[in-house]
């Protein structure tokens, strides 16, 4: 089965304009995007992320307004988005000046110790490796 159509490929169903509903894989009205196609859930995210043109708004608008069902799954998607903007972009300072500060210094502390670890551990080689030359010579 290749996507949400029943035979695999688009038919007859897709050209008059219903698509299968995935729970009861029943037939029903749907808004053809521009390009003769069933709008798709890359379009829905696009149309919750507000990524599309007003022509695709009101598209997916107007799909939205003949499918309940997936414009509540939408609008959950939204709230979630909303959520997460809320969340995450709370302001541009994440930690007091103080920690800024902390946090700043260890990771100039660590890139030192690394790159000290590595100079040690390419000497150490080095020296190995003399060793090993002067037992074989």
């Amino acid at each position: 089965m290749n996507g949400p159509w029943p035979f695999g490929r688009r038919g007859r169903a897709e050209r008059r304009g219903a698509v299968p509903q995935p729970d009861s894989g029943s037939l029903s009205p749907c808004i053809i995007d521009g390009d003769g196609s069933p709008i798709s859930e890359a379009k829905l995210h696009a149309y919750v992320d507000d990524a599309l043109t007003p022509a695709e708004r009101l598209n997916v608008e107007g799909f939205l307004a003949m499918q309940p069902e997936i414009a509540r799954r939408i609008e959950a998607y939204r709230s979630q988005t909303i959520a997460l903007h809320a969340a995450f972009n709370a302001g541009e300072e994440l930690l007091p000046p103080s920690l800024a500060d902390l946090s700043c210094r260890y990771a100039r502390a660590r890139a030192v110790s690394t790159i000290a670890t590595l100079v040690l551990g390419i000497a150490g080689i080095a020296a190995m490796l003399s060793a090993m030359l002067t037992i074989l010579e």
